[in-house]
């Protein structure tokens, strides 16, 4: 099967990770697809934040599932955001791009294809929105 297809259909949401670090070498190959997504007029409306360090991995985890926690009537079934993972690409988007969501859509679908055909597995998590736009649901 064509390699791109094969990625495609064996691409699945990762929730349970091994305890290591991914080297710089395959952070670098996921980061130069990432940008190599399409935009709206070739707009590039994304700013992302790449997160190695398993402290702050975790202080944002913290920080989003207190700030879901206080936003839900029912305990969140989550103990860590990232299930754990050794490294988070976060990514934003400009906001007065009218088509930033779908260009930032095909952006993690980019990066989460280039993981598996890495090796990797992946999971596109848009629970940590309100983070970075409380006033937004």
């Amino acid at each position: 099967m064509n390699p791109v297809l094969q990625a495609i259909a064996d691409r699945r949401s990762i929730r349970k990770y091994e305890d290591r670090a991914i080297d710089a070498q395959t952070l670098e190959a996921l980061l130069e697809a990432a940008f190599q997504a399409p935009s709206a007029r070739n707009s590039q409306p994304w700013h992302l934040t790449l997160l190695t360090d398993p402290d702050a991995i975790q202080s944002l985890s913290d920080d989003g599932i207190a700030l879901l926690s206080s936003m839900s009537p029912e305990p969140l079934p989550y103990t860590h955001l990232f299930h754990h993972a050794p490294c988070v690409i976060a990514i934003a988007n400009d906001a007065q791009n009218d088509w930033s969501p779908v260009d930032v859509g095909i952006m993690s679908q980019t990066i989460a294809l280039a993981a598996q055909s890495l090796g990797l597995g992946s999971c596109i998590i848009g629970l940590i929105k309100p983070l970075f736009h409380p006033d937004v649901n």
